[in-house]
């Protein structure tokens, strides 16, 4: 998992800027359910990206994040990036960006 992570989010960006491409742009949804990470670290969680019935994308982590747990992937559709905050708790309706798979 860690592997596939690094990859996505520091491997490739860097051949996107060398193909000259333009930076993904994430997909803002809010949180379905609260979460917790370690205060002060950026996350990169797998989750669930879906729409509402008004067609407003929301998403939920998956209730796993154990690196060494691959499961998750096969049922996962996306990756949510938490920035780095002093909050080890982040509420749910929180928008944060998410990157399909």
């Amino acid at each position: 998992v860690a592997t596939a992570t690094g990859f996505r989010f520091f491997v490739d960006p860097l051949l996107r800027f060398l193909e000259g491409q333009k930076p993904e742009v994430p997909i803002v949804a809010p949180l379905k359910t609260a979460l917790k990470k370690a205060a002060g670290a950026t996350c990169f969680l797998k989750g669930n990206l879906s729409l509402t019935s008004e067609s407003q994308p929301t998403v939920e982590a998956h209730g796993n994040q154990k690196a060494s747990i691959t499961r998750p992937l096969l049922t996962a559709n996306s990756w949510i990036k938490i920035d780095a905050s002093p909050e080890d708790e982040i509420p749910a309706g929180t928008f944060v960006h998410v990157y399909p798979f």
